[in-house]
């Protein structure tokens, strides 16, 4: 099932990114998969938090961990 390959991409990017919270790879990685899901809102989220101060990520991955307990980012339906 490609979808769950993808969701399982997300939660393997954001347990690396719990590992590295200050490389950008991860979350260059996270956009393209929720891009090719469609999950744009999720993308633009990601986006700025690469360009946000250290301690805004973080408060940014405390938010997302929060909005998505599992440890990955599991996008909820387009509106």
């Amino acid at each position: 099932d490609h979808l769950g390959m993808m969701e399982d991409a997300l939660a393997w990017w954001e347990e690396r990114r719990e590992h590295a919270p200050t490389e950008v790879t991860p979350l260059i990685e996270q956009v393209s998969i929720l891009v090719r899901m469609g999950y744009y809102e999720e993308c633009a989220d990601l986006i700025e938090e690469m360009f946000s101060p250290p301690e805004m990520m973080m408060s940014l991955a405390r938010s997302l961990s929060s909005m998505y307990p599992s440890g990955c980012l599991t996008p909820r339906s387009p509106e």
